[in-house]
């Protein structure tokens, strides 16, 4: 779970903070525990922006639970210190940016956005909200937001 972000803070940092954690096939997660190290069948981070919850699943082998468990808080923690690059940060803006453009182009978007002027409707950014932000947004802000989150569960579901 992050908390909820300052105003000086970029709106965005939280979603470029999971793309480059486990939200596209380029982040740590999915690079590491399972490309790299073939920890886990499938890795990957959402965001969920109404209450600031970061989840991460993974299909994991009951043998190397542990193991996987250990890189993937090392992703996170590769994150919280810094380490990622500037190509990073680059990418995770040109996806946001990617995806906000292609989402504008389905009918489901506009019944979504109907349903947010309704109700969430202070959050909502235009174009050159969203421009400003993500131009807005650097390396600190995605430090700052992943430095802020903190576990609130784990749920292991294991079979035969």
């Amino acid at each position: 779970m992050t908390k909820k972000i300052d105003q000086d803070v970029s709106r965005l940092a939280p979603q470029a903070m999971n793309l480059i954690l486990g939200g596209d096939d380029q982040s740590q997660l999915f690079l590491q525990v399972r490309e790299k190290n073939s920890l886990a069948y499938s890795v990957s981070s959402s965001y969920q922006p109404i209450n600031h919850l970061v989840t991460i699943q993974a299909g994991l082998d009951a043998k190397t639970i542990e193991q996987a468990l250990d890189l993937i808080n090392k992703q996170i923690d590769f994150i919280k210190n810094d380490k990622f690059s500037d190509d990073q940060i680059v990418h995770a803006k040109k996806v946001l940016d990617t995806r906000r453009e292609i989402s504008s182009d389905s009918i489901q978007h506009y019944i979504m956005r109907s349903i947010w002027e309704t109700v969430y409707s202070k959050s909502l950014l235009t174009d050159d909200q969203f421009k400003g932000e993500l131009n807005k947004m650097d390396r600190k802000h995605i430090v700052a937001v992943a430095q802020d989150m903190s576990a609130i569960a784990q749920y292991r579901l294991i079979g035969d």
